[in-house]
């Protein structure tokens, strides 16, 4: 409930289309016992919408729900993650908060019918003159005109039973939940679409693999954001990592999953211990929003990679974007002025730069300026900013 109210608060309003319902047998097992097995239907209401990018989104929606309200075509109301065009929900209050809000009024209801029981059980045993001297009742209507009545001790008692109970129950079913197999078997069988659903639910999100390795793992390393991103709404750590010791968030940026790294981050994951190398191969693909996401955290931006500078990798691989984001996040450069100019095709910048003399011989990781320019098609550039002295 609290989530969907705060999702609500910072999620984009657009118009979609319903598109129908989806259902799905699942085996709700979370402990090897055939007398538990049987399968379970539950139905997700599915719909798209295009974002500011013209880009069509086919969603199928979090929760499970149980009255079918909308058809096939109807326009409907969706809520879009900020962050993540993903991550989206149908905008009206039953499928915000059906799930949740069924829970909470049975819950009212079960209280309220169990006070109600305990006034009929008060009437019931109220005061008897002719038996209140020698029989039982006469002992329980003194107990109950005593300091602590029998109606405060039955709500007492009565209530601490029915917390701790529900809250063992409540408590191993989660846990059990949570440990389930049926997310990792469903990864591991190439069925992602239903691994989705199971991990919007909150099922085997802490499972693990023949190699040890968690659902959040298995699902980076298969590449699927959708769901590793589902896992990571239920999880507070991102600490984890693969049977050779890699990060979750190097896999992450080495997909260039910009969305689900940000996640992650956001989570607690730190970049600082990012490997370097997939640092430099997001450089050389010129992957600005990925590097993004990386240097505006606490990844050094200030170390040397091949004993030169991200932004000297930037630079050598004639990625002005790249060259742009690093200027932007402060990080250093090591290259001659005139090899950034040259790159960003500042005409200024590289008309002063030339006026230093052998600036177009000068060496740099071992290229000259002139080799350089005839290396990234940009010769050009260099008689037009006036050429070398």
């Amino acid at each position: 409930m609290e989530a969907a109210h705060q999702f609500a608060k910072t999620a984009q309003k657009v118009q979609g289309t319903f598109a129908g319902y989806h259902e799905v047998l699942q085996d709700p097992t979370v402990m090897h016992n055939d007398s538990l097995k049987r399968k379970v239907r539950s139905t997700y209401p599915m719909f798209t919408y295009t974002d500011a990018q013209g880009r069509t989104h086919h969603i199928t929606g979090n929760d499970v729900v149980v009255f079918q309200r909308l058809k096939s075509g109807d326009r409907v109301r969706i809520l879009v993650s900020p962050h993540d065009p993903e991550n989206a929900r149908l905008g009206s209050v039953y499928y915000l908060y059906g799930g949740g809000g069924f829970l909470v009024i049975a819950g009212l209801i079960v209280i309220l019918l169990f006070l109600h029981g305990l006034k009929a059980l008060a009437h019931c045993i109220g005061p008897s003159a002719a038996a209140a001297q020698t029989s039982f009742m006469g002992g329980l209507q003194r107990f109950c005109q005593s300091t602590l009545p029998v109606g405060d001790f039955v709500i007492i008692a009565g209530g601490f039973v029915l917390v701790a109970g529900a809250m063992i129950g409540l408590g191993t079913h989660f846990f059990l939940k949570r440990q389930d197999p049926a997310l990792i078997r469903a990864m591991e069988a190439g069925r992602f679409d239903e691994a989705r659903l199971l991990a919007i639910e909150g099922r085997g999100i802490e499972g693990k693999n023949a190699a040890n390795e968690p659902a959040l793992i298995a699902a980076l390393k298969a590449n699927r954001p959708k769901v590793a991103r589902a896992i990571l709404r239920h999880w507070n750590t991102t600490n984890v990592v693969t049977s050779k010791g890699e990060s979750g968030l190097s896999l992450a940026a080495a997909n260039g999953d910009h969305i689900t790294l940000a996640m992650m981050i956001k989570k607690g994951a730190e970049t600082f211990g990012l490997n370097p190398s997939i640092v430099h191969d997001l450089i050389a693909k010129g992957d600005t929003e990925t590097l993004d996401v990386i240097f505006s955290s606490t990844f050094a931006l200030d170390a040397e990679y091949m004993r030169l500078t991200y932004g000297d990798h930037a630079v050598m691989h004639a990625k002005p974007d790249v060259v742009r984001l690093i200027q932007k996040h402060n990080g250093p450069f090591t290259a001659p002025p005139s090899f950034v100019a040259l790159v960003l095709e500042d005409m200024d910048g590289l008309a002063s730069a030339l006026k230093k003399p052998d600036a177009c011989r000068k060496n740099f990781d071992g290229t000259t300026l002139m080799q350089f320019a005839e290396t990234i098609g940009k010769k050009a550039l260099i008689d037009k900013a006036g050429g070398c002295l």
